[in-house]
């Protein structure tokens, strides 16, 4: 089985819009509570008033909450885009996932990453995406519609009997 697709600035910004169901969805909710704490010290400062270091504070917990919340994971690959980008030495790249016998192997441009099937932990799909979560903090993004050799349900087929094995 094969999975083949072009990486792009576009797709990467994309994969930074996906804020739920990740691994960080725990400090999400902590991030959204803490935004509704801000707002709330708003709230309350200009109802009773307050002093500068009163407004201070509540407009930094609500900035803070809201750099967290959205504009943090876009930096993130932005720059990890940037760094890959300046690394190959090229715009857009190939990112091909072949599912062998005895291993993953993941090939970016000329980079080359080899996987355990053992070591899988998890795999989310939603909708045409498919991550699947490796037990060294490692995960692989792939998508049902770009497979050059074999189909999805053939791999998941292929990757939960040599998971077990």
């Amino acid at each position: 089985m094969k999975n083949e697709y072009k990486v792009t600035r576009e797709l990467m910004m994309s994969w930074s819009k996906n804020v739920f169901g990740s691994a960080t969805s725990v400090f999400w909710v902590m991030y959204v509570i803490t935004g509704l704490i801000g707002i709330g010290l708003l709230i309350m400062l200009s109802i009773f008033g307050g002093d500068r270091l009163s407004w201070v504070l509540a407009c930094f917990v609500l900035l803070f909450s809201a750099y967290r919340l959205f504009f943090l994971r876009y930096y993130f690959f932005a720059k990890r885009y940037k760094m890959l980008s300046k690394t190959y030495g090229v715009k857009e790249w190939i990112r091909t996932i072949e599912f062998k016998d005895e291993e993953i192997v993941l090939t970016e441009h000329n980079s080359v990453c080899r996987m355990k099937y053992a070591n899988i932990r998890r795999i989310s799909e939603n909708g045409n995406d498919i991550i699947i979560y490796f037990n060294d903090n490692l995960s692989v993004r792939l998508y049902k519609d770009t497979f050059v050799e074999g189909t999805w349900e053939e791999c998941k087929e292929k990757i939960n009997t040599l998971r077990k094995s």
